[in-house]
């Protein structure tokens, strides 16, 4: 069982403090000290007067209302209550419960609570501690909504989004949906989003789901799948549960599913011929369509990018992590552009504020620049800008779309490695534009401070870092030209490089989930020709479609076709089409109808 022991602060600080900042022209720090030892002073006063108020209620002393649930007798000072609830105040204020002559005790029945419960807000009332625990939160949440307790309804709340999982967080989101707990919600459906795929194995909610609920959560943009032949086969699992009754769904919950995203192969061989599918007219109709979409037929290449907007089968699902492209070497000269990939899509797009046409760019142009993500801000450290190599050390927020230089490090360095370990940043070797380095440090956030560690036993540029169980690898390393790697979506991305004649704007990814030695395959390629960048994957940003929009949309940031360095080769389609010749899929065609 998971306990949970919870203080409740009261919003009485607030006039303290809107009193220490009037009340002279002490500096900033004085204000805050006083600040301080207000808070202090208000908050022991506050403990001893309950303190105190406790014990009296604890022998029945000065107590002036009695609150009766079930067989229990409950003795309390009504303007303790009022204090600490809406509901408490609005009865005790009535006129039923005026001061008599002389002064007696006032009742008040409650039903349909438990005694217990009513024990917690008693206490809480008193002492703004309340024991919450998984046995009780349910039940304390809905006492504490229903006697207008915010502070204890928000903290029943918090304790149910730690205690969030895939096996409970779908019930945990109905829970909230059916009192209005938008907050609740909201965080347990982005649990949910964020980790289906242990929802759908472990979960018997799942199973369990009505159909308007499980369709709102298979066609949510926010769900994050690697691919959609997952969402299919939910859909399946869930039909399944209660095949008899359920059948007649799919047509319905097919329509969740982002077909356009599916292989010819796949639904040729495995949604096709599925008897959920067969054996279903909507179903059956329905992947007609999205085959003629997959075989190209009927769809005019101009109008792909509107199609794949307004037609839900065929629009990309929102990524949970996006990649970071940063600087590089591009048309001779270092750049200082950065482009996002959308794994969904794939699509690269220039970062930018898609509602001010406004790039997101580094401060400087360079490259050989070592990039990091770290608690949802990027980092780019150190590089080359055609000149000198650099110490400096910008930040972006993605929130605000703006870059900042922050703390430099000790050491000028390019072609270095950073990785991440325990919230702090460490960077290792590089080229100093003399020498090879071996020098290594780290950055920590919350201190805004570089520190030099050990040196490694060897000098070395373009190595690899790694942060694996505790521990920080630096991995081979030599003198020359090295083409970036990064991870997403259980995938490694090479992206760029020079591949001995020219810079090149080519991307290849690994997916080690394919087949039985895995298999590489061909992404889109970068907006610029490109080498010596950085990438790196950054998760959970909160105005993450900034990063993923559509450039060719109306206003979003597109490349200007002046600019020498833009790749102008065909862009990638989003769907992954089969190699299939255009007469065979109309074969394939003939032979569904």
């Amino acid at each position: 069982m998971n306990i949970e022991y919870v203080e409740v602060e009261g919003s009485s600080h607030s006039s303290i403090l809107q009193l220490v900042e009037v009340s002279g022209s002490a500096s900033e720090g004085t204000f805050r000290s006083e600040a301080d030892a207000l808070r202090r002073q208000r908050k022991d006063f506050t403990e001893k007067a309950l303190d105190i108020l406790n014990d009296l209620r604890g022998s029945g002393e000065l107590c002036d209302a009695i609150l009766r649930v079930d067989n229990c007798s409950f003795v309390v000072h009504r303007n303790i209550l009022s204090a600490s609830s809406s509901y408490f105040k609005a009865l005790f204020t009535n006129k039923a419960f005026q001061t008599h002559e002389p002064p007696q005790l006032q009742e008040v029945q409650l039903s349909d609570v438990s005694s217990d419960i009513v024990a917690h807000l008693i206490d809480f009332a008193y002492s703004r501690q309340v024991l919450i625990t998984s046995d009780n939160v349910e039940s304390l949440l809905l006492a504490a909504d229903r006697f207008l307790m915010a502070p204890l309804v928000k903290s029943c709340c918090e304790f149910l989004k730690r205690q969030l999982a895939p096996e409970n967080c779908l019930g945990i989101a109905v829970f909230a949906r059916t009192y209005f707990w938008s907050g609740l919600e909201k965080a347990a459906m982005q649990f949910a989003y964020h980790n289906f795929n242990d929802l759908v194995a472990r979960s018997e909610e799942f199973l369990d789901q009505e159909v308007e609920n499980l369709c709102e959560l298979l066609s949510s943009d926010n769900l994050n799948v690697r691919n959609e032949e997952l969402v299919f086969e939910a859909s399946c699992k869930w039909v399944h549960h209660r095949e008899l009754s359920r059948r007649q769904e799919m047509g319905r919950l097919l329509k969740t599913v982002r077909m356009g995203f599916l292989t010819i192969k796949y639904v040729v061989e495995t949604v096709k011929p599925h008897s959920y599918v067969r054996e279903n007219e909507e179903a059956k109709n329905l992947t007609l369509e999205v085959l003629k979409y997959l075989c190209n037929l009927n769809v005019d290449p101009r109008q792909q990018v509107q199609l794949e907007l307004s037609f839900p089968l065929t629009r990309p699902r929102v990524p949970h992590e996006i990649l970071f492209v940063i600087g590089g070497w591009s048309g001779g000269s270092p750049c200082n552009i950065v482009e996002t990939y959308d794994t969904r899509a794939d699509r690269w797009l220039v970062a930018g504020s898609a509602d001010r046409g406004k790039r997101v760019v580094l401060s400087r142009q360079k490259c050989y620049v070592s990039a990091v993500g770290l608690k949802g801000m990027v980092y780019a450290m150190g590089g080359f800008d055609g000149h000198v190599r650099l110490n400096t050390v910008e930040r972006l927020n993605p929130n605000t779309n703006q870059w900042s230089y922050i703390q430099p490090m000790m050491h000028q360095r390019s072609d270095a490695k950073a990785t991440v370990l325990d919230d702090k940043i460490y960077i290792c070797g590089g080229f100093n534009g003399q020498e090879c380095l071996n020098t290594a440090e780290y950055y920590n956030p919350s201190t805004n401070h570089w520190t030099l560690i050990t040196p490694m036993r060897n000098r070395r540029s373009g190595v690899g870092v790694i942060a694996y169980n505790g521990m920080i690898y630096a991995l081979g390393g030599f003198n020359g030209i090295t083409r970036m790697n990064t991870v997403i979506d259980d995938m490694l991305f090479v992206i760029g490089g020079f591949n001995g004649v020219t810079t090149i704007s080519h991307v290849e990814c690994y997916d080690s989930l394919a087949g039985e030695c895995g298999e590489w395959y061909d992404a889109a390629e970068l907006s610029l020709y490109r080498s010596a960048l950085s990438a790196c994957v950054v998760a959970n940003i909160p105005n993450v479609q900034q990063f993923v929009t559509i450039p060719s949309t109306p206003g979003t940031l597109t490349l200007n076709s002046t600019d020498s360095n833009l790749n102008m080769g065909n862009a990638s389609s989003p769907v992954p089409l089969d190699d299939v010749p255009q007469q065979q899929n109309v074969n394939i065609l003939n032979q569904l109808s």
